[in-house]
């Protein structure tokens, strides 16, 4: 598992991250299918800025969070203060996502903006 939490006083892996994944015709689990399809879906930005994610850092950022406090994401990559948004996505097509944890404790947020579980790692990275 790629994908570590904390629970309490133990460490738990995120096991319901298959709900990306596609299956592909021979019946095996695609997980970059909906990356590719999501991707394919973006269009170009006529300012002629990439809205392309940057790769901020090829592999997670532990950090802790606390239950209930929203928090915004950098989806570009651009950003100073990752894995936060500090605004630097202006004019690039990308959108920061605002997300909340359930439960205070170290969570894994993507750095390689490539997840397919946004913002939680999947191990997308290993694969750059």
């Amino acid at each position: 598992c790629g994908n570590f939490y904390a629970e309490g006083s133990a460490v738990a892996c995120r096991t319901d991250l298959s709900s990306s994944a596609e299956a592909g015709s021979d019946g095996t689990l695609n997980p970059g299918a909906a990356q590719a399809a999501r991707r394919a879906a973006r269009k170009p930005m006529e300012t002629g800025m990439a809205d392309e994610p940057v790769v901020a850092q090829q592999g997670p950022y532990q950090v802790e969070l606390t239950q209930g406090k929203p928090y915004f994401w950098c989806r570009c990559g651009r950003s100073q203060n990752q894995p936060f948004c500090d605004g630097s996505h202006k004019d690039t097509g990308l959108e920061p996502l605002r997300f909340t944890v359930d439960h205070t404790g170290t969570f894994n947020i993507c750095g390689c903006k490539t997840t397919d579980d946004e913002p939680y790692c999947d191990g997308s990275h290993l694969m750059l």
